[in-house]
């Protein structure tokens, strides 16, 4: 992804996706398919690389990416899954970055190492973009602890038995 690639990316960051293995088997799986090598044979030859067309042969614009995506999240809503009522991408995106760096840091490799990895994984141009994560942890930490001990506190107070001399 970046320059030369065909592929924009913020600030012309030049770098590769993390595939799990499973989604990229799924993605050989469907470019040999029967539906999508229709889609295919009918495309104009400038769009015969693209993975994915639309019914009529032609790329996905993001205008429409974005629409379905919407229609997508509207359906969930109406199927009951309504954390997605207002779900962004872009924070489905700082989630995994998160959530990738605090698996790192778990393992003990070292949290340069870590950054690195999740600087390169998310393409991010500065490296303090991504030690914004680490920073977050570090808050929430704090925060878990703090509301673990405000509730532990809490909790031993609705316990005790108000009558006794010693409550």
């Amino acid at each position: 992804m970046g320059p030369g690639t065909g592929i924009d990316t913020k600030f012309s960051v030049k770098g590769s996706l993390i595939v799990p293995r499973e989604v990229l088997d799924d993605l050989k799986r469907y470019a040999s398919s029967t539906p999508r090598l229709l889609r295919q044979a009918k495309a104009h030859r400038d769009h015969k690389d693209c993975l994915f067309l639309t019914r009529s042969s032609k790329p996905y614009s993001p205008n429409l990416v974005s629409r379905l995506i919407f229609e997508m999240r509207q359906q969930a809503v109406s199927r009951g899954l309504h954390f997605l009522h207002r779900f962004h991408f872009h924070q489905s995106r700082a989630t995994f970055g998160t959530w990738i760096i605090q698996l790192l840091l778990d393992t003990g490799i070292r949290t340069t190492d870590a950054v690195r990895f999740v600087r390169d994984a998310m393409l991010h141009k500065d490296e303090r973009t991504t030690l914004n994560y680490i920073k977050f942890l570090e808050e929430s930490r704090g925060k878990q602890e703090l509301a673990s001990k405000f509730s532990q506190a809490f909790t031993g107070l609705c316990r005790r038995t108000w009558n006794q001399e010693d409550a």
